[in-house]
């Protein structure tokens, strides 16, 4: 065999394992883009809803997600440095104080902060502009709820969501204040019956999904399967679904 021979050879076999690495860095790095790792707050049934609602969006977008719960500091923390690729929901001004995140525009949920009372409690029926006449507890701790009921003249705090549910009963208060979510959840654990909530929430906050700067790209693949998802009332069945799920919690 000549030299030229022998070079031509190698040349083609080395053109040939290039050409094979290329294809499997492809192909892996085809893999790797669908995979997405997110984090939530452990603990909170807004994070399983909003975590179920999630899995059912990149499904549809043609992507495999997996949340992974936290702290809430250790949540931001993990997002903004770039470690997941983002977070299941905050705030809408969470991105303003976070600019290493990039908000998705589509709301994903909305919570509610409501008002639970006795069913036979005349309250039920009293107005928004009636409320600060009315006896409120609300939990220990919880800023915004103590902002939102700091014009009311009767407000008593406590430590847990026990106590504001038995003082409902006893009589001792008219409403109890919390999110609508974490107040059915534990009305349906604790097998509590007879409390309702008031038609008139006190606030109603649209949650986001956030990415991290790096997949900026992804945002409006994800914000266009949500109102699509909307638009075909797919998503409205979906948030049922993730709410039962977490009501439905032994």
């Amino acid at each position: 065999m000549t030299i030229h021979n022998y070079l031509k050879k190698n040349y083609y076999r080395v053109m040939k394992y290039k050409l094979l690495l290329l294809c499997l860095f492809i192909f892996s790095h085809s893999l790797y883009s669908n995979n997405i790792t997110i984090s939530t707050v452990e603990g909170l049934p807004l994070s399983d809803i909003c975590s179920y609602i999630l899995q059912k969006v990149y499904d549809k977008a043609g992507y495999e997600l997996e949340i992974r719960s936290m702290p809430p500091a250790r949540a931001t923390f993990e997002s903004t440095s770039g470690r997941v690729d983002g977070e299941t929901h905050r705030i809408e001004s969470y991105g303003e104080s976070h600019p290493e995140l990039i908000k998705v525009p589509f709301p994903i949920y909305s919570i509610e902060i409501s008002l639970f009372t006795i069913s036979d409690n005349p309250a039920r029926y009293a107005t928004k502009k009636d409320f600060p006449q009315y006896r409120f507890t609300i939990l220990r701790g919880i800023k915004n709820s103590k902002d939102l009921t700091s014009s009311f003249l009767h407000v008593n705090e406590v430590d847990n969501a026990m106590t504001m549910f038995q003082l409902l009963q006893m009589g001792r208060t008219d409403f109890a204040v919390m999110s609508n979510i974490y107040g059915k959840a534990f009305l349906e654990k604790s097998k509590i019956d007879g409390i309702i909530t008031h038609d008139i929430p006190l606030q109603v906050t649209d949650m986001f999904h956030y990415l991290h700067k790096d997949h900026a790209d992804l945002v409006p693949i994800i914000d266009k399967t949500l109102r699509d998802l909307s638009t075909s009332g797919e998503l409205v069945q979906i948030k049922l679904d993730a709410e039962e799920q977490v009501y439905k919690v032994e």
